[in-house]
């Protein structure tokens, strides 16, 4: 009934949908909508997994399904439950021809955002958002536990919690008993009944666990695709392969919905992985549910500061972080990066390697600087020309200076595992054995574009690997592998990379699923179109025990009784 009015409300209340329009709802939820007979059935009885209902076209919630849409006709409700527990959708077929003359695809979608702009458990989907009806929504409370309690209290003992609070006043003290008191603490009993029976749903974490992470859902599913299809089909990573034939990869998926929850969820991952006596290796934790790092900005930020740049776990739990999003994007500074090699031109002349240690923040001109520890200068060949030798410095510990980013003098800059390449570990040589080719500025930008693409994966997803495990690496395979996925990158193009990422966060399992708002008091609206057939099919998803009893229950209380909203939910 919600959905159904969520979804025809709008388009009435805008004059895209005639009042006198007759309409075909489906619906299929989950058992525990059934009562204790069914949830009986289900859960310790043979059944069938799937069954429709309601054959006498004459369903209770009719009435109210056309009243509060505005219609002049009740619906065809065409109802069924399924074999699971809790969760709902409901779909609305359309004609063109059946709205209002003119009226496209692009005005109704418009229509329903107008109507919910700014409302807190209502969320419009954009049109034909095929992604989007994958994302699970996590539970979270707006209010302190200790707001949750009181109002609780505040139900059961006030003796004024459910009178009117217009029309019908508190009878006078020393009154005769009304009936209207003895229905008032009826109702008070009932209410109390539903929201503590709800509790298991409402309540704050104290009360109730949160489910941290889960596996085997269609998050995981997606990822386990990527995984298989491009990081070990294409031979992006070589150690992968060996690891998933072990069984050494854990996939697994946060429901948290907050930056701080999930980095919880991810140390106690790394505690697991860190601790881990079966055979995982490496643990992939998916985050569809933080709204924020939707933007990759925002989890860019994150990367940076919270997580160090994938060093932040490495003192308490021996792990480094590796961050994959489907909006990575190649980094600012021209792409350089802590670790990365550099040659500077010194004053007289000499030109030196060295380290960056970091990227310090813009001055007052705009500019930032680098802070960088040299290890040696260049003493055969000319770094102007990409090919030399380098004799490394026996004090390179004591060798760090802070020099201008964008400096004249920053010659060649080299990724990340070059020092050794040229013989930095070895300080007692004289010089290194062989010559270095270094990449310019410009063929810099183009090679963090392209690490940028590799960054990209159908979920965003943070990568744990153990420290110890990354040290063990042969160095010269990962510059080999490095370049190689590279030059693959930019023979595939941007496109077709993105496309393929697609294809696995959209596969055949990419339904409209019931249960990826279970346990929220959210209610998500779809639209999706068909131009050239001129259709439309509305959808809702809801928890039918969240949204659809317990927190309609909650919040229809808040709006008599004169509290927020969103109190308690």
């Amino acid at each position: 009934m919600l959905c159904f009015i969520g979804l025809i409300r709008p388009l009435v209340d805008a004059g895209l949908l005639p009042a006198e329009t007759g309409l075909v709802v489906h619906a299929v939820s989950g058992y525990s909508g059934g009562g204790k007979g069914l949830i009986k059935t289900y859960e310790e009885e043979d059944h069938e997994p799937w069954g429709a209902y309601g054959f006498a076209l004459n369903h209770k919630h009719l009435p109210e399904m056309a009243k509060w849409t505005g219609l002049q006709e009740e619906p065809i409700f065409c109802p069924a439950v399924g074999d699971f527990k809790q969760g709902m959708v409901v779909s609305v077929p359309l004609r063109f021809s059946q709205l209002r003359a003119g009226a496209t695809a692009a005005d109704v979608h418009a229509a329903m955002v107008a109507h919910y702009d700014g409302k807190q458990f209502v969320s419009v989907k954009p049109l034909n958002d095929k992604e989007g009806m994958m994302k699970h929504v996590s539970h979270q409370t707006n209010v302190a536990e200790s707001q949750v309690e009181k109002f609780v209290c505040m139900m059961i003992c006030s003796p004024r919690t459910f009178a009117p609070t217009e029309t019908k006043p508190v009878p006078a003290r020393g009154a005769a008993p009304a009936r209207w008191a003895l229905a008032a603490s009826c109702v008070a009993m009932k209410t109390c009944q539903m929201a503590l029976g709800a509790s298991a749903l409402l309540l704050p974490r104290r009360l109730v666990r949160r489910r941290a992470v889960v596996e085997g859902d269609v998050h995981t599913v997606a990822v386990k695709k990527w995984l298989d299809s491009m990081i070990i089909g294409m031979s992006f990573c070589p150690w992968a392969g060996p690891a998933s034939e072990a069984n050494g990869i854990r996939i697994a998926t946060s429901m948290a919905n907050s930056p701080a929850a999930a980095l919880e969820d991810l140390k106690a991952e790394a505690a697991r992985l860190q601790g881990a006596r079966d055979s995982t290796v490496t643990t992939l934790l998916v985050c569809p549910c933080v709204e924020p790092w939707e933007d990759f900005a925002n989890f860019k930020d994150f990367r940076e500061t919270e997580l160090q740049n994938g060093e932040a776990l490495v003192e308490e739990f021996g792990c480094k972080v590796v961050c994959f999003h489907p909006h990575s994007q190649a980094s600012d500074s021209y792409g350089l990066q802590e670790g990365d090699d550099i040659v500077i031109r010194a004053g007289d002349g000499e030109q030196l390697c060295g380290t960056v240690l970091g990227i310090m923040p813009e001055g007052e001109d705009g500019a930032s600087n680098l802070k960088v520890q040299f290890y040696g200068k260049v003493d055969e060949g000319d770094a102007e020309n990409g090919e030399f030798g380098m004799q490394p410095f026996s004090d390179a510990a004591d060798r760090v200076e802070t020099v201008p980013e964008q400096s004249e003098n920053c010659i060649y800059y080299g990724r990340h595992g070059l020092a050794e390449l040229i013989g930095r570990a070895a300080p007692s040589r004289s010089r290194s054995t062989g010559v270095l080719q270094l990449i310019g500025r410009e063929a810099l930008q183009d090679e963090d574009a392209c690490r940028s693409i590799l960054g990209r994966a159908p979920r965003i997803v943070l990568h744990l690997l153990r420290a110890a495990d990354l040290e063990a690496v042969d160095n010269q395979k990962a510059f080999e592998t490095l370049e190689r996925n590279e030059e693959v990158v930019e023979a595939m193009g941007e496109e077709e990379f993105d496309r393929r990422v697609q294809e696995c966060a959209l596969e055949r399992g990419a339904f409209l699923r019931p249960d990826a708002v279970n346990d929220t008091n959210k209610l998500e609206l779809f639209c999706f179109a068909n131009e050239d057939k001129k259709s439309l099919w509305l959808a809702a998803r809801l928890d039918n025990l969240g949204k659809g009893a317990s927190g309609a229950c909650v919040q229809n209380l808040n709006l008599a009784l004169g509290f927020p909203e969103e109190t308690g939910l």
